[in-house]
């Protein structure tokens, strides 16, 4: 099995709206499937800023596996 990792994708805010995402991920998830991937897998954040990708991920077939918290805390110096 191969992992493979990529940066960030998104589209311009003057050009959202218009499929460009979508056929993006189809693109992609075409190029991976004829490599013989079997699985993809995405993240993104769970507060509302990353509501759109969510939404944009769930549209392209992908489903959340699992939720889970990320806590920090500052030391004191």
């Amino acid at each position: 099995m191969t992992w493979e990792r990529s940066g960030n994708n998104a589209v311009d805010p003057a050009y959202q709206g218009r499929g460009i995402g979508q056929a993006l991920y189809r693109h992609m998830l075409g190029l991976m499937r004829d490599k013989g991937c079997r699985y993809v897998e995405v993240q993104t954040g769970m507060d509302d800023a990353y509501a759109r990708a969510r939404a944009a991920y769930e549209r392209a077939g992908f489903r959340p596996l699992c939720c889970s918290v990320r806590y920090t805390t500052k030391l004191e110096e």
